[in-house]
């Protein structure tokens, strides 16, 4: 998750909206993947 909010935080949506879209997708999915860890684990 960390790896992917440090590739988004220099990504200007203006200047570069497409790039800007694969990292706000990537950040959605590596929080889906944490939200999955922290479910299971609390679930166990």
């Amino acid at each position: 998750m960390g790896e992917a909010a440090a590739d988004a935080e220099p990504v200007d949506p203006i200047t570069d909206p497409e790039h800007a879209i694969q990292v706000i997708e990537a950040l959605r999915v590596e929080g889906e993947a944490v939200q999955a860890f922290i479910a299971d684990y609390l679930a166990a």
